[in-house]
């Protein structure tokens, strides 16, 4: 049997995405949203679109501007981690007799894999706050039902969250998005995102992406043991960038697994050298990003975005 052949500017992980959409079906999508110490947190790390000069690397953005340890248009290969065995369906986090940190790497939805999955859209390129809009309420509806069968299965009640329009969220700083874990809320600033990310096809879903992942976070526990690792006396930033970059990663994964999504590797570099991470200390490194994105795009697997069992090196 011949080996098929890429076409030109293909990436490694390109080809592994085609291969995980061939093996599926059609599943459910998966996102989670984010919370912070004060019950929200900022989509991606206050993102920044590049500025002005140098010299355009591969990607269009200067080379300069590459994120510290970032090769312009490479993706690093995804992140091998020793993971723990997840504990049985419907373990709930129980702060008396779990240490916080070890549910963090067993949670039972990490033993749950997303499946490819198609669910239509309208559009993937909104050209005004209406259309941003719409795409958010559609995201939401896709992840929903991908996601449900995914966190019944880990034996979590799901509730879909509540998705606002409105500049203001439990936030003090204006961003695209934001997940505010106490009203299981995401907001989505429908301006900020047109003038954050343009007509970038998957600026909106990306964002949308994310603070759904914090959302599951919040559905199998993972929000209440990550506040609880400050009694456990874990670095708070350090907490903060594992739990953010797990967010990351599984954003990632959703989008490769959701056909109509569109999402490629070079998307990914292309994402993460444009509006790469500025507030490093909570968000993590560029580079730090961009292994958690090709992790997420690589498999299929909850467990694959661990980011608890991880070297702290990989979460700087």
């Amino acid at each position: 049997m011949s080996a098929a052949v890429d076409a030109p500017g293909t990436t490694w992980l390109d080809s592994r995405m085609r291969d995980r959409r061939r093996r599926g079906g059609r599943a459910a999508l998966v996102l989670l949203g984010v919370l912070a110490l004060a019950g929200c947190a900022p989509a991606l790390p206050s993102l920044s679109p590049s500025a002005a000069g140098g010299s355009p690397g591969p990607t269009g953005l200067p080379e300069s501007q590459a994120p510290d340890g970032v090769v312009p248009g490479r993706l690093p290969p995804p992140l091998v981690i020793a993971h723990e065995v997840p504990y049985p369906s419907g373990t709930l986090f129980d702060p008396v007799r779990d240490d916080a940190v070890t549910y963090l790497t067993r949670s039972p939805i990490l033993a749950q894999s997303l499946a490819p999955f198609s669910c239509e859209l309208s559009t993937i390129s909104p050209r005004d706050q209406a259309q941003v809009r719409v795409l958010g309420v559609e995201a939401v509806a896709c992840l929903d039902r991908a996601y449900r069968p995914l966190v019944e299965a880990a034996g979590f009640e799901f509730t879909s969250p509540v998705l606002e329009f409105s500049e203001i969220s439990c936030g003090e700083n204006s961003s695209t998005g934001e997940y505010c874990v106490d009203t299981a809320a995401i907001f989505l600033d429908a301006q900020h995102v047109l003038g954050q990310y343009g007509d970038t096809r998957l600026g909106p879903l990306w964002v949308v992406a994310h603070e759904y992942a914090h959302h599951l976070q919040g559905l199998a526990g993972l929000w209440d043991a990550r506040l609880a690792t400050l009694a456990a006396g874990v670095d708070d930033l350090e907490a903060n960038r594992r739990f953010e970059l797990q967010a990351t990663c599984l954003g990632a994964q959703a989008l490769a697994a959701w056909d109509q999504a569109g999402w490629s590797g070079r998307d990914a570099e292309e994402f993460v050298r444009q509006f790469g991470p500025t507030d490093t200390d909570t968000h993590g490194t560029g580079e730090s990003n961009l292994s958690w994105i090709a992790t997420g795009l690589s498999s299929g697997e909850l467990i694959a975005c661990d980011t608890w069992s991880a070297r702290p090196a990989d979460v700087d």
